[in-house]
């Protein structure tokens, strides 16, 4: 099993409880990484959402069991696609991908097209990578106020 989350300070046996978490646990655990920084807090959230061998939202794009798609043309779908599809030019929106797991409160979208942007929202904290193959240089931001 790829273990995503070198250089972030969590072991693997960490990463397995965290995968094994009910959603209050999920909420504390997420918190207080978002408190370290937006690299650990986008790391934790990526290897929680995408399931399978490889990074998720480039070797894998495989979301776990939960999430449903967001409809495009929904006030949040058009709210997300705004944060991520047109963060340096207009993108096609057909490439992106927009979903929400009812259960964990977890906003993904992404937009791959050979490089990829990767935003994960989250109680209300949302952070974003504009190079989903790095596993640094996440930021904090806030997609409802763009």
């Amino acid at each position: 099993m790829t273990q995503r989350f070198d250089g972030f300070g969590l072991s693997e046996s960490e990463r397995e409880s965290l995968l094994s978490m009910e959603h209050w646990e999920i909420t504390a655990f997420i918190l207080k990484q978002a408190l370290k920084s937006p690299d650990i807090m986008g790391e934790a959230l990526r290897d929680y959402c995408f399931i399978g061998e490889g990074l998720g939202c480039y070797e894998t794009f495989e979301l776990r069991e939960g999430f449903t798609p967001i409809e495009k043309d929904s006030r949040t779908g058009q709210t997300l696609l705004h944060a991520i599809a047109y963060q340096e030019e207009e993108k096609d929106a057909q490439s992106v991908h927009l979903y929400y797991d009812l259960t964990t409160n977890i906003f993904i979208a992404w937009y791959w097209d050979g490089d990829g942007t990767l935003l994960i929202g989250y109680d209300n904290k949302w952070v974003i990578n504009t190079d989903c193959k790095r596993r640094m240089d996440w930021e904090f931001t806030n997609p409802l106020t763009r």
